[in-house]
């Protein structure tokens, strides 16, 4: 072997030792250094590192979401999804989605225990949703992948709209457009919902904005002590408690409600059924009411 050769051997195993160390170096400065921080705050602290990019398996996912106490993380799943700008991108969508605060609020309280007793932390929550945004279950193949596609759809579709193109096309469909069909009989939405169509809507948007401005939680006996009938006459305690009624679900219900749904294929966990598109409000008990 040549002097030459010898040489340019040690200089391809220096080269790389070097490289390593500046991968190695660089993924330490790249970790974030401010877990203390919290709320918003915390929320634009994160840096992903090189280890991100590797594949998850949904059951490192949800072992993750399991060492938390549902009614500790979703309380602090619930600020996140107050402090996220809604209808608009928001940098912060890269890591904490809104369908990833959603998913993950789901998996918690159908695979969480309360014996659990690992504070919810910053760097967990970092943790967490950096596993769900890139989980996966096997890859689909054939007829499937049109499924995912419009699993897709399903999940983040809704959030390219208004809540007032959302409030209109509501009122427009259920009370302004009449529909010829003698098999679909004429509806008094008051004896579905306990309260007119459109003062049921204007109680969910009430109840949405009380909680996006006190970090997801909701007081039920907010509307009595906040005169929210001052603001409005229809939002008088009585129809407001009608419909929080609807919309809140306890943990066993939860559970229960999700398991009268058709499963969905394994590859597709993340785009099955959510409770918490119809019952968005978790009652842990009789005055922690959490919105995800």
């Amino acid at each position: 072997m040549t002097t030459h050769t010898c040489w340019a051997k040690r200089t391809r195993k220096t080269n790389l030792r070097n490289l390593l160390v500046q991968l190695v170096l660089e993924s330490q400065m790249l970790k974030p250094k401010t877990w203390h921080l919290v709320g918003n705050a915390a929320l634009g602290s994160y840096i992903p590192s090189f280890a991100d990019k590797r594949p998850v398996r949904v059951g490192e996912l949800r072992q993750a979401i399991r060492q938390h106490a549902p009614s500790a993380l979703l309380p602090a799943i619930a600020v996140i999804s107050s402090g996220l700008r809604e209808y608009e991108f928001d940098p912060n969508w890269r890591i904490f989605s809104p369908w990833a605060t959603a998913a993950v609020a789901k998996e918690s309280l159908l695979w969480g225990s309360e014996y659990r007793e690992k504070p919810v932390t910053v760097r967990s929550l970092h943790r967490i949703f950096s596993l769900f945004n890139r989980a996966e279950n096997g890859v689909p193949k054939g007829d499937d992948l049109h499924l995912m596609m419009t699993g897709f759809l399903y999940e983040q579709a809704a959030y390219a709209d208004t809540p007032l193109n959302d409030m209109a096309r509501t009122l427009l469909l259920l009370r302004d457009t009449k529909i010829d069909a003698p098999e679909i009989p004429e509806r008094d939405w008051t004896d579905v919902l306990g309260v007119e169509l459109e003062e049921w809507l204007i109680i969910v948007f009430a109840l949405a904005t009380a909680a996006r401005t006190n970090q997801g939680r909701l007081d039920p006996a907010a509307p009595r002590r906040e005169n929210w009938q001052g603001i409005d006459t229809r939002l008088d305690s009585e129809r407001v408690d009608v419909v929080l009624d609807q919309l809140t679900v306890d943990v066993e219900a939860f559970k229960t409600k999700t398991a009268d749904v058709a499963p969905t294929a394994d590859h597709l966990w993340r785009f099955s059924y959510n409770q918490l598109r119809n019952t968005p409000v978790v009652k842990f008990s009789e005055d922690s009411l959490v919105a995800p």
